[in-house]
């Protein structure tokens, strides 16, 4: 396998991989050493892990070598868009032997937004190496771009001039763009055709909301993507000073929250509820008291319902109070609950690692903390967690090379690979590569509580090439609300409104 990083081309041999990579398996190594900040169990009451296997050490990592532009597919810019019925119901390659059309070898283009130098990045490196041991006649050229924009912005270039990759890691929004170009090859092929579909255990076992994601109803409901980097936006606690509040555990419902973050506020010298304001978080309190973002067609916003209007005047309340505190960064916010300054702050299951550092780095012995959804609206049945993140799609080349993408997916998405990726500190997304953590969950049991309390119970991101779009009216909204410039009803009916534009273009 070949990475590739902007401006300094490196390869490394597969020679050294076998030489760096199996002795670490066979010496059972783990990839990430427990911190020294240990974790506390969380109080909340737990659902029981899914039945676990045994975890398989976590993939050792490699450099990874630096990328040039990679070659272009012999196809140029299709006249004729793939998200056609037709395309849609278009199978791979009627062979008795699917892959029989390998045979001869081919060369993988994968393009991603991972640092090459970052954990991610190297875990990625590590997999597509082992992915080439297990198909030798499939050689991945991956290039690291290092942020979701360049990336963007590199395979918006390729394909004015023809030379998008065979696959990529992207944003659903990114990717909804690149549909409407005529450009990526729907899955729904593969995961049809008895020869090529992932096991039950990869695809079957995925929980309800990953699994929606992908799709562009757009599109003819299409499934494009497979959603694999993925965080939720969560609510972090500090049970010490909810204790100094009378209070034993997180709060589930908005009325407790409210009521949590007012004693707080009164009876300690910490804030009770912090966030940053982001559209993502106005869009995870809409998702909180069950109401739908969008239409089910996503041709029309769906922003101004009741739930959604409560749940601002909610966070408008506290902050009129005194009971909420906006921090300008995340960072800022991350520094404050480590010192022990907030009890109750809004934040994405991504920021555990550096959470953990924190604390330890501060010193100051918060003992029991954690992470839940935020809470849920009265009288819904559970709480829903707003999911985001980068997706794995293939892009239309010749079906030789497509084949080989579908190959890399499926490997990727199987639930030994998946449990490795999630050490990263991305959620685990299914029950069966949850599984395969008790040794991680058991040095980290905040990453337990994620993946019991949050992971099951998410609802993605529209994966829409508007949604940014939608997101700074959200942002707007939250925003006006919490100033007092207008009131909660107002301020989403023209989020609404706007939103409903962007929609139509």
């Amino acid at each position: 396998m070949s990475h590739r990083a902007p401006g300094h081309p490196r390869r490394v041999a597969a020679i050294l991989f076998a030489a760096i990579w199996l002795p670490l398996l066979a010496a059972g190594c783990v990839w990430l050493a427990p911190t020294a900040v240990p974790e506390p169990q969380p109080p909340a009451t737990l659902r029981p892990l899914p039945p676990a296997t045994p975890s398989l050490p976590a993939t050792p990592t490699r450099r990874a070598p630096t990328p040039t532009p990679t070659a272009p597919p012999a196809e140029a810019t299709p006249s004729v868009n793939p998200t056609s019925a037709a395309a849609q119901e278009r199978t791979p390659p009627p062979t008795a032997d699917p892959l029989a059309a390998l045979e001869d070898g081919v060369t993988l283009t994968f393009w991603h937004p991972l640092d090459p130098e970052g954990a991610a990045g190297k875990a990625l490196d590590a997999l597509l190496a082992e992915f080439e041991q297990i198909h030798p006649e499939v050689r991945v050229e991956a290039t690291a771009y290092g942020s979701e924009s360049l990336l963007h912005r590199e395979i918006l270039l390729g394909v004015a001039e023809g030379r998008w990759p065979d696959l990529a890691l992207a944003a659903p929004s990114a990717v909804a763009d690149y549909v409407r170009r005529g450009v990526v090859e729907p899955l729904d092929p593969y995961l049809r055709d008895p020869s090529l579909a992932p096991s039950q255990a990869a695809w079957g076992d995925l929980f309800d909301g990953v699994r929606q994601g992908g799709r562009f109803p757009p599109e003819g409901g299409g499934r494009y993507l497979w959603p694999y980097a993925q965080h939720a936006v969560g609510l972090w606690y500090n049970l010490d000073l909810l204790r100094a509040a009378g209070y034993t555990r997180p709060p589930a419902t908005w009325e407790e929250f409210e009521a949590m973050s007012r004693a707080v506020a009164e009876h300690t010298e910490a804030e009770g509820y912090g966030y940053v304001p982001t559209g993502r978080l106005a869009a995870a309190w809409l998702v909180s008291g069950g109401e739908a973002l969008l239409t089910g067609d996503w041709r029309r916003a769906a922003l101004a319902e009741a739930g959604g209007t409560e749940a601002l005047a909610l966070v408008a309340r506290l902050a009129a109070g005194g009971a909420a505190r906006p921090y300008t960064t995340a960072a800022e916010a991350l520094a404050d609950f480590a010192q022990g300054r907030v009890a109750l702050l809004s934040g994405s299951t991504g920021d555990l690692q550096e959470l953990r550092r924190a604390i330890g780095a501060a010193g100051n012995g918060i003992d029991a903390w954690g992470q839940v959804p935020l809470p849920r609206r009265a009288g819904s049945e559970a709480a829903t967690a707003l999911s985001y993140g980068d997706g794995l799609c293939i892009l239309r080349s010749d079906e030789t090379r497509q084949l080989a993408g579908w190959l890399l997916i499926r490997f990727l998405t199987d639930p030994r690979q998946a449990a490795q990726w999630a050490r990263m500190g991305y959620l685990p997304l299914s029950a069966s590569a949850g599984g395969l953590l008790a040794d991680h969950f058991a040095r980290s049991p905040v990453a337990r509580q994620q993946f019991l309390e949050i992971a099951p119970y998410t609802l993605p991101e529209p994966g829409m090439q508007a949604w940014p779009e939608v997101e700074d009216y959200l942002l707007e909204a939250l925003l006006a609300s919490t100033s007092g410039v207008a009131g909660p009803e107002e301020a989403l009916a023209k989020a609404a409104a706007l939103a409903d534009q962007a929609l139509s273009h």
